[in-house]
């Protein structure tokens, strides 16, 4: 850890924390009196996961290539496609079948 990480904001809290304030906005008219627990504990769930989203702006904006609708970059999906074509390409293991017997026998 250099000197730097001191001085850098937390942008995975801040993350969170956004993400926090849009969920709870969907969910809080069904929350009744416990909005500010719920909020806290999503909070602290998201930052533990590392749950860090970026979104399509941001990720313009430092240089990162998009993102399909599913999520996948092209350079991911192309690995992905060739991790498939190798699996597919590997013979299967040889299948050893017991003798058949006649029902008469």
């Amino acid at each position: 850890m250099s000197a730097i990480d001191d001085y850098r904001y937390d942008l995975r809290a801040r993350r969170a924390a956004a993400l926090t304030a849009a969920i709870m906005q969907e969910i809080g008219p069904y929350l009744g009196d416990n909005k500010r627990d719920a909020a806290k504990a999503i909070d602290n769930l998201l930052w533990r996961l590392g749950i860090d989203p970026l979104s399509d702006a941001e990720r313009a904006r430092i240089g990162l290539r998009p993102r399909d609708n599913k999520g996948w970059t092209d350079e991911e999906i192309a690995l992905y496609e060739i991790k498939i074509k190798q699996a597919m390409l590997v013979p299967p293991a040889p299948m050893i079948w017991p003798p058949l017997t006649s029902p008469l026998e």
